[in-house]
């Protein structure tokens, strides 16, 4: 396919033109070519009913679509445009042959937007975006098309929305649904066809460029399309019918089961957040870092001080000082005896001082357990689990470091909702801080308590809006989770609990809106992870990520992702159960779990619980529930290669 060419303009329009609006520069390198000059219509044919105004093509009145004719849409390209929408408005850009087309829709004003496969961005009656990006009816909105081979992109305000290829089985259905309509995706040689479906639409800065064999486009690994479901199913299901219909009266109901059984099926598939191209190892076949300093925070020692419970180390950087923190209680797991504890080491974590109390509930049946550190404009603050009663009305308080009395100052309940904190608040480029925790209750292993985030208003940390992640319908779980922030896009991990597999859920718009939590291809132990992005652009995820582990929270491992990518491919063992060399408690049957990582000055420390096989341990019944020791492993950056 010839690549298009440009107008034929006098030297004088083309030198107004890049006065007036020129290419960015380095669209200019990428090879771009403007295909309307904001002026005329040359290149392009329509039936009156379209004009120009303010470098902008404008629908008017009815009376058909504004098609590109100076040259045939290429094989492999990229189309890049501005599109502005009337309340209520349905349109569409058509850029292969037959029904493949890019929705363009208000979709808060349409009909058409509560099936997410004909919303704004959609690859209409195919493919669902992975959110809605859109701005409001009246303001522009910016978009791509990608094409190369079977890959096939939407963007939409900059942000990648639509990623696959359409000859991945797992597709499929969707390619079935659209060729129903008449499309295929297959087809070349198409015209661009802006569309007029009856309401006032703008297009303008439409350039495109073809893409060389030489640039290889990736789809999305981790892309997954809004579902349909409920009315909005309903109603395209009995559309796809009377299609069906007209081509087989008998055999349409033949067809029609299937294929939504087959696009109910997709959205249950397995999320990647492994490379599948790289085979995870087993326990024993997992390389162990070297290098890694390990020490105490605190032993168990119920002879000595009493206690049982004690989990969910937490880390902190202070004024050189390290901070840990932990939920200690002398009764059982999670009763109202639970106490918020802490300690300080000077030299990094070798040495530990007192055992100091941080809150134990200042009213009776409260509560108050473990939770997250932030060191922020000189200030330490600390954000607790807390509850009444067994778990009842679950809440996050926060507290205020005095670094003269060594005391903590309360500030009281910050977040509701069944809030609880499992990971340190990290700044987002919108100036909130976004932490990551679950919306729980009184436990059941067969409930659902999703993850959940609670976003702040600026800086202002004792306000806090929580957003709850849903989870993929039908799915139980006790949403332990733990986040990637990079730019808008934020990543949320969580426990499962039914299942030995990590869950994973995105947001594209600093942690406002949720994919739904959905199992990964990651095998995980059944507890709560920690995870982020270390300074040289790599992601980390720390938790018991084996080939063979199962629900077992042990050996402690570490899965790793290339710089800058989103599949983890490597994996090593921090520290195995068994551990005579010390320090730390050492047992064939030991759980080492609730890790809690930060990263300072070329290391990446790691707290986490030690249950030490429970030997030693005293109590009844529910009294010997996580009995651990807390403990500290410090990694040298270097060492993760």
């Amino acid at each position: 396919m010839k690549a298009p060419r440009p107008l034929q303009l006098s030297s004088l329009v083309i030198l107004c033109l890049l006065i007036l609006d020129p290419l960015k520069s380095g669209e200019q390198e990428e090879g771009f070519t403007p295909i309307f000059d904001g002026i005329t219509f040359e290149g392009w044919e329509q039936d009156g009913n379209w004009v120009i105004a303010d470098r902008a093509f404008h629908r008017r009145e009815r009376g058909g679509p504004l098609r590109y004719t100076a040259s045939k849409v290429p094989d492999d390209f990229e189309l890049r445009f501005e599109w502005m929408v009337s309340e209520g408005c349905n349109s569409g850009v058509y850029y292969r042959p037959g029904q493949v087309e890019y929705q363009v829709l208000d979709n808060s004003g349409s009909p058409y937007g509560e099936n997410a496969r004909q919303a704004a961005a959609s690859l209409f009656f195919c493919m669902a975006p992975s959110r809605d990006a859109t701005r409001p009816a009246g303001e522009w909105n910016t978009a791509r098309i990608i094409c190369q081979g079977s890959v096939i992109e939407h963007w939409l305000n900059e942000e990648r929305v639509l990623s696959f290829d359409y000859e991945d089985p797992k597709w499929a259905p969707y390619v079935e649904l659209l060729a129903i309509r008449g499309g295929n995706l297959s087809g070349r040689g198409g015209t661009l066809s802006l569309q007029d479906h009856g309401q006032d639409v703008s297009f303008r800065r439409l350039r495109w460029r073809e893409i060389l064999p030489s640039e290889k486009i990736t789809p999305d690994a981790a892309f997954r399309p809004l579902p349909v479901t409920g009315v909005a199913e309903e109603k395209e299901r009995e559309r796809v019918k009377g299609m069906l219909e007209e081509r087989d009266p008998t055999g349409a109901r033949a067809k029609l089961d299937p294929l939504y059984s087959a696009l109910r099926d997709s959205l249950v598939a397995e999320v990647p957040i492994w490379d599948g191209n790289v085979a995870l190892p087993k326990s024993e076949e997992i390389p162990r870092l070297e290098g890694v300093r390990f020490s105490v925070i605190k032993p168990y020692e119920f002879e000595k001080d009493g206690y049982r419970f004690l989990h969910g180390v937490a880390l902190c950087f202070h004024r050189g000082k390290l901070f840990a923190s932990f939920a200690h209680n002398r009764g059982a797991e999670n009763s109202e005896t639970e106490e918020a504890r802490f300690c300080v080491s000077e030299d990094e974590g070798r040495t530990w001082g007192d055992i100091m109390t941080l809150d134990t509930g200042d009213k009776s049946g409260l509560g108050v357990s473990h939770g997250v550190f932030l060191s922020h404009e000189g200030r330490l603050w600390a954000f607790q689990g807390a509850y009444w009663g067994k778990m009842k009305e679950i809440h996050t308080r926060a507290y205020l470091f005095d670094d003269d009395s060594g005391k903590w100052e309360s500030k009281g309940v910050v977040i509701e909702g069944g809030f609880w904190p499992m990971q340190e608040p990290v700044k987002m480029e919108d100036g909130n801080w976004i932490m990551g925790g679950l919306s729980g209750g009184v436990y059941d292993a067969k409930g659902t308590f999703p993850a959940a985030v609670a976003i702040s208003h600026g800086n202002d940390l004792t306000k806090w809006d929580l957003v709850v992640i849903p989870p993929r319908p039908g799915l139980s779980l006790w949403g332990e989770s733990t986040l990637i922030v990079e730019g808008k896009r934020v990543v949320s991990i969580s426990r499962y609990g039914a299942e030995a597999k990590a869950l994973v859920a995105a947001s594209e718009d600093f942690g406002r809106t949720w994919s739904a939590m959905a199992p990964s291809n990651l095998p995980m132990a059944t507890s709560k992870p920690i995870s982020g992005r270390l300074s040289d652009g790599r992601r980390y995820l720390v938790c018991t990520t084996t080939a063979d582990s199962g629900k077992r929270r042990s050996p402690l491992t570490i899965a790793l992702s290339d710089p800058g990518k989103e599949l983890f491919n490597k994996v090593f063992v921090i520290r195995p159960a068994v551990f005579p060399e010390g320090p730390g408690e050492s047992d064939p049957g030991a759980s080492l779990a609730y890790p809690y990582a930060i990263e300072h000055e070329g290391n990446l420390y790691i707290g986490y619980s030690n249950s030490g096989g429970g030997i030693g341990r005293v109590g009844e019944g529910r009294e010997l529930a996580n009995n651990n020791s807390a403990e500290l492993a410090v990694i040298p950056i270097e060492r993760l290669r």
